[in-house]
């Protein structure tokens, strides 16, 4: 039986053990879909950032793009950006000519009313907010816990250790929270872009970058919470205490 001493000593040796190469690859995994989450968030809404946007509209010599939070229109090469909470709304191809029917109203001429027995998507429904903002919020929360958490282990391993693992299960949240946002983005702007081109002809909808955005987050974040439990299941961790081999 070992004696208190030869514990102690046990003890003050496992807490200084190097971090391992998964928790810099986590680490830098977590930043990465962090920066990312947060470019979506905040693009489209200045000049800076419009290109960083979710959606494209051209027509009649004017081009609008549309972020998460607002929405910037070029014109005779003169680009305006604005923040608007109601293109947070939802059915998007009703959300649109409602923010720029007033300034734009040519834009919006000639609408072809689709069979709705054929394209049940266009049938009228009421605008709700999807809460995009609240799950990018959470994303981040969790996102930024699981880099702080990480950044700790390095930096001040032969303090903190992390033996629960909490920056692993607080980037696997992050990656829940990006297919949450990966399901609404597509429900809100892809569908939404599809409608547009169908009930506006004359005018051309794509897809920007968010949308690649938000889906490379949903993988780096999942990977991250792969690399940061490393060993959490192992029965050859630095403590007897914790997680069982499975």
């Amino acid at each position: 039986m070992d004696s208190p001493m030869t514990e102690e000593k046990g003890h003050k040796f496992r807490i200084r053990v190097r971090p391992t190469r998964w928790n810099y690859i986590g680490l830098i995994l977590s930043l990465a879909g962090f920066i990312l989450v947060s470019l979506c968030l905040v693009g489209g809404i200045s000049s800076n950032g419009h290109s960083i946007h979710f959606v494209k509209i051209q027509g009649n010599n004017v081009t609008a793009t549309f972020g998460l939070l607002g929405f910037c229109i070029e014109q005779n090469h003169e680009l305006n950006c604005q923040r608007d909470d109601a293109v947070k709304l939802i059915p998007f191809a009703v959300t649109v000519p409602t923010v720029l029917n007033d300034t734009y109203p040519n834009l919006f001429t000639d609408a072809i009313t689709p069979d709705s027995g054929v394209y049940p998507q266009t049938v009228a429904q009421p605008s709700h907010d999807p809460r995009i903002l609240a799950a990018s919020i959470l994303c981040l929360i969790c996102g930024g816990a699981a880099i702080l958490i990480g950044l700790c282990k390095v930096v001040f391993y032969t303090h903190f250790q992390d033996e629960s693992y909490t920056r692993g299960f607080c980037a696997m949240a992050a990656s829940v929270m990006s297919l949450l946002l990966v399901a609404e983005t597509v429900v809100m702007y892809q569908n939404g872009a599809a409608e547009l081109n169908l009930i506006y002809p004359h005018l051309q909808a794509t897809l920007g970058p968010g949308m690649t955005m938000i889906g490379i987050s949903l993988l780096v974040f999942f990977l991250s919470s792969v690399a940061y439990l490393q060993g959490c299941f192992s029965s050859n961790g630095t403590s007897d205490k914790g997680y069982e081999l499975l």
